[in-house]
């Protein structure tokens, strides 16, 4: 199947120096795009911010740059986050492919904190995003 033509949402779970987004992301770019992928990009930078402000401001302007890029494509990426269920309805049923990439979401405890059984609610909620 020829890729020329092919367009591309790219929803990196980090700003382009985090080396997950470097390694896994950035780095096929190129290629994609030699091979006529148009690809468009959103940046979660929301992390671990001390401040529940800058927090909820993160998470707004995210969720702002996703609706912006709200129409149809042809494949979405989803690294490390999970966008809104609503617009992953809408790519599906645009006839969109969605790829999930967290295994990282799957296999290990979050640093600050979670208990086992935070960590076994979480991979219940992921299974269930497959929509």
């Amino acid at each position: 199947m020829s890729v020329a033509g092919r367009r591309l949402l790219v929803i990196a779970g980090g700003p382009r120096a985090t080396a997950s987004v470097r390694h896994r992301l950035l780095c096929y770019r190129p290629f994609l795009e030699r091979d006529g992928v148009s690809i468009d990009w959103v940046e979660y930078a929301g992390g671990r911010l001390a401040s529940p402000i800058a927090a909820f401001t993160a998470r707004a302007r995210f969720l702002w740059a996703l609706g912006r890029r709200a129409n149809a494509r042809d494949t979405v990426l989803v690294q490390k986050v999970l966008p809104p269920i609503g617009l992953v309805r809408r790519w599906r049923a645009a006839g969109c492919r969605v790829i999930y990439d967290f295994d990282d979401a799957l296999f290990e405890r979050f640093a600050w904190g979670e208990s086992e059984v935070q960590a076994v609610q979480r991979r219940r909620q992921i299974g269930r995003a497959h929509v």
